[in-house]
């Protein structure tokens, strides 16, 4: 699994998280440097209106001696006119896929990652297969709440808890890159630590988690919950009845009302194997006046 996130002078785990990423300044030297410091991190370079004279001044003398450079870059055009597709150093587009169409188009540039996001992320086993044989890296922003209409409920967007980052890499995602916008100033430590050391998050998931409006308290959530979301394709959009999410939130509300925390039982492939039979034969009706969970207790 790896963790990403912008250059930050104040930030304590500069030296362990995977990957990096720098903007370009036009400085050859000191980005030869830097590569050199950070030999066993993966560095990004943003590359933004400035990439002609990157191809001039650093692509030529870098070559190939360097594997843990990657160049990010704005935009398909950029791709195509800067004769970045004849060296051999990665690249990818800071663009962010949410349908087929632009996956299969930003794929065909050669990149090496992509970003995924919305109805993407809850049609990973498809993607993840696309990815493999297409030979990149799927990316995702795990601490914003993606959808493309802000009146999308919460629970219904695509994010992903401190606690399920495990499963989504151990299946399907590539790289999680920390999200915030550039013109707010925040240390991304705390994002670090609950991702990467804690993988864990005791509180509401609006506190780490951007756009996200719900007062749901991950430490209460079935630890079923991304298993359930990561290959889902949002039928709850589609006409189904599948309240699942809303369930789930539910019982952890339950949990929380009482202060007790969700276990897996030993068998916990029988327990999803339940929640998704119960699901299927639509035995969680969303359409009743504050439904009581249905779920296996775990």
């Amino acid at each position: 699994m790896a963790f990403c996130a912008r250059w930050d002078s104040r930030s304590k785990y500069l030296d362990q998280i995977d990957e990096l990423i720098i903007p370009f300044h036009g400085k050859a030297d000191r980005l030869l440097e830097f590569l050199e410091e950070h030999k066993k991190q993966r560095i990004i370079l943003d590359i933004k209106d400035d990439w002609k004279d990157f191809y001039g001044t650093i692509l030529q003398p870098i070559g190939e001696e360097y594997q843990n450079l990657v160049l990010r870059l704005t935009d398909e055009a950029q791709v195509l006119n800067s004769g970045i597709q004849k060296s051999k150093i990665p690249y990818f587009i800071n663009q962010v896929c949410t349908d087929w169409e632009t996956l299969n188009a930003i794929t065909e540039l050669g990149v090496s990652d992509v970003y995924i996001s919305e109805q993407l992320c809850f049609e990973l086993a498809e993607v993840s297969k696309f990815a493999a044989a297409a030979g990149v890296r799927v990316r995702v922003y795990p601490n914003i709440a993606q959808s493309t209409r802000s009146s999308t409920p919460a629970l219904k967007t695509f994010f992903v808890r401190p606690e399920d980052a495990d499963i989504y890499n151990r299946r399907y995602i590539s790289t999680f890159e920390f999200y915030y916008p550039e013109d707010i100033d925040i240390n991304w430590d705390v994002l670090y630590r609950a991702y990467a050391i804690n993988k864990r998050w005791r509180g509401p998931l609006k506190e780490i988690i951007l756009g996200f409006d719900d007062d749901l308290d991950s430490t209460y959530v079935s630890p079923r919950w991304a298993e359930l979301r990561m290959t889902c394709r949002r039928k709850c959009l589609k006409g189904d009845h599948c309240s699942a999410c809303i369930q789930i939130a539910a019982l952890a509300k339950s949990f929380e009302e009482i202060e007790v925390m969700p276990i897996l039982p030993k068998d916990s492939k029988a327990a999803a194997k339940e929640v998704l039979e119960i699901i299927d034969s639509k035995k969680i009706d969303s359409e009743k006046e504050t439904p009581l969970p249905v779920i296996p207790n775990f």
